[in-house]
């Protein structure tokens, strides 16, 4: 795994990565060679051209992601991923159409971008088959062993086993009884014996991780084996740590109120605070002046189409449990009701735009956790004690737990709050573009209907 943007990305993923920039640069150099005869150290050198491939090369693979083929690197369809990559290769001819009227500087000759573009089609597509197929035939799996079950454990077991690009695979594990969780949580992990037999085990399993279960009595005499296959180089971790690692999201069921009291893991750094309080105020600026034509257009159809206020006023919980009054337009909450205008709005979110003015106030930033009604965020405090940690940092037009929502069925608070306090812990900019870019793609094509 490897940390980008403060969110661990698998290697696999991050090698294939790496591989299509490569091969889009492989192939745009050989297009050189067929394109009037061209000289790839002339137009590297002499004719700009890496500027003038940034725009195609960064067009495909904003696309890729955007077409999630970064997210599930296994091919299910080859044609499916055929047609996506035929799109992504598509919008990149789009784009370079519009820089070429913008300035030729930046564009590729139309030839080149031709041929080059279709060499990169054809890499692309091979090159995902030949890693969904190293993925299925377990190339460079890392086998773990757990010590010590528990829900966690058995989450993180199950995870592993339906996403093999992971690149983990579990062998078993050790524990003191041999049913020691319900069926409610029950894995297809083999119990292999007791931690008493952990040197016997691992000799015959080889494992190169070792994930403990948090709070497991380890025998004072098994301490000594635990610390021998750490220096051996067997890598040893604590569940809670890969469940983070895994999910994107602290392990709330691990921590106790003593982890938000002493410790200082949970809170943000408040430099990178005042940071994000700066540029989303200048961000939120700039976003009214743009789109306060649009604002007031919604503002005068919703005016017209049905009486009342245009503007609905809720208060909500901000910074360290003091209160604001959050703005958005006005629309029916309830499905299937309120004008066709009104469910226009809900379904692409722009009845959220009035929290811009929230944003420049300082109540609100761009990205951040959701702003509750105080009533819920008291009710949850006394259910949740670590619930009081989101308020730490103000809430946000959209954050981390909501662009993750289509991993879950239905809204679960505990979840929210999981992914709510990962990203308290891990606070930075580079978070925050990582879910603009995530937002963006909830927004234009996974769930244009749920509202953020």
């Amino acid at each position: 795994m490897i940390r980008i943007f403060k969110v661990l990305v698998p290697a696999s993923v991050f090698a294939l990565f790496i591989a299509d920039i490569v091969l889009m640069l492989a192939s745009y150099t050989a297009a050189t060679y067929l394109y009037n005869g061209g000289d790839p150290e002339l137009f590297f050198l002499y004719e700009g051209g890496f500027q003038k491939l940034i725009v195609p090369m960064s067009v495909i693979l904003l696309g890729l992601f955007f077409q999630d083929l970064y997210a599930d690197i296994r091919v299910v369809s080859r044609l499916q991923l055929l047609q996506q990559l035929c799109l992504v290769t598509g919008l990149a001819f789009g784009v370079q159409a519009l820089v070429n009227y913008w300035s030729t500087d930046w564009a590729l000759p139309p030839g080149m971008m031709i041929i080059g573009s279709a060499f990169t089609l054809g890499a692309l597509f091979i090159s995902r088959l030949l890693f969904s197929s190293g993925i299925e035939n377990a190339v460079g799996i890392r086998r773990v062993l757990f010590v010590g079950m528990s829900p966690t454990v058995v989450q993180i077991s199950n995870h592993i086993q339906r996403h093999p690009e992971l690149g983990f695979s579990g062998l078993g594990y050790l524990d003191a009884e041999p049913e020691p969780v319900s069926r409610s949580t029950s894995t297809r992990q083999h119990r292999l014996g007791s931690v008493a037999e952990l040197s016997q085990i691992v000799d015959e399993t080889q494992p190169h991780w070792i994930v403990v279960r948090r709070g497991l009595e380890v025998p004072p005499e098994r301490v000594e084996d635990f610390l021998e296959l750490r220096y051996g180089g067997v890598q040893t971790a604590d569940a809670a740590a890969v469940y983070e690692m895994l999910f994107g999201r602290v392990c709330a069921t691990e921590l106790g109120i003593a982890d938000a009291i002493c410790s200082y893991v949970l809170r943000p750094d408040s430099f990178i605070a005042n940071l994000q309080s700066l540029y989303s105020t200048v961000f939120g600026v700039l976003a009214v002046i743009a789109l306060l034509p649009l604002m007031a257009m919604i503002a005068i159809v919703l005016k017209v189409t049905r009486p009342g206020p245009v503007l609905s006023r809720e208060l909500r919980n901000g910074l360290r449990n003091s209160t604001f009054t959050m703005y958005r337009f006005r629309c029916m909450a309830e499905p299937g009701r309120g004008t066709g205008f009104e469910r226009f709005l809900k379904r692409y979110s722009l009845d959220a735009l009035p929290e811009l003015f929230n944003v420049v106030a300082g109540d609100m930033l761009f990205i951040g956790p959701k702003a509750d009604r105080p009533e819920l965020a008291a009710r949850m405090s006394q259910l949740l004690p670590l619930y009081k940690q989101r308020q730490l940092v103000k809430p946000g037009i959209v954050g981390w737990a909501q662009v993750h929502d289509d991993q879950v069925p239905l809204r679960d608070t505990l979840l929210d709050l999981e992914y709510d306090l990962y990203y308290i812990k891990n606070l930075a900019p580079s978070l925050d573009l990582l879910i603009l870019f995530r937002a963006i793609r909830v927004f234009f094509r996974d769930r244009p209907g749920t509202p953020i």
